[in-house]
């Protein structure tokens, strides 16, 4: 009888440890992610915001100078809407007004999750958004977006 009582008293210590490391585990978790969330809001409150024309500007007379400046950067863009649409791929965009003459312009990708906000814009629309910059392809693409305001 002592050896099953003392078995079970060791597998009641056992199981209390687990519970024990598996609730530092999980606020471990919740503290990390709370961690990326705060970053990346720093991230959003401190980028710079830049106009379409600006970013534009940069790839206008040197693509390559255009990518050191801006390519794989987080930036915050400010304009007003073209058009919102999909790509070939079924990526939702927002493309964004550029000055008369211009035939480029900053085009936001975004996550279908973001469907609801993109359904509500409207060309004429200000609106600024965040976003990695992927480069020049026709248009400057940002990847990853999110709008952060609309006017």
């Amino acid at each position: 009888a002592s050896q099953r009582a003392e078995r079970e008293a060791t597998e009641e210590a056992e199981r209390k440890a687990s519970e024990k490391a598996k609730r530092e585990q999980a606020q471990a978790a919740a503290k990390a992610a709370q961690d990326r969330a705060d970053a990346a809001e720093r991230i959003r409150r401190d980028s710079p915001t830049y106009s379409v024309d600006n970013v534009v500007s940069y790839y206008a007379a040197n693509e390559v100078a255009g990518d050191e400046a801006l390519k794989d950067r987080v930036l915050k863009v400010e304009g007003v809407v073209d058009r919102v649409g999909k790509d070939i791929l079924g990526t939702l965009y927002v493309a964004f007004k550029s000055k008369p003459g211009s035939i480029r312009s900053v085009q936001c990708m975004f996550r279908d999750k973001d469907k609801g906000q993109l359904a509500k814009l409207r060309p004429g629309q200000r609106i600024t958004v965040f976003g990695k910059c992927k480069g020049l392809m026709m248009n400057v693409i940002l990847d990853d977006c999110e709008l952060i305001s609309s006017n």
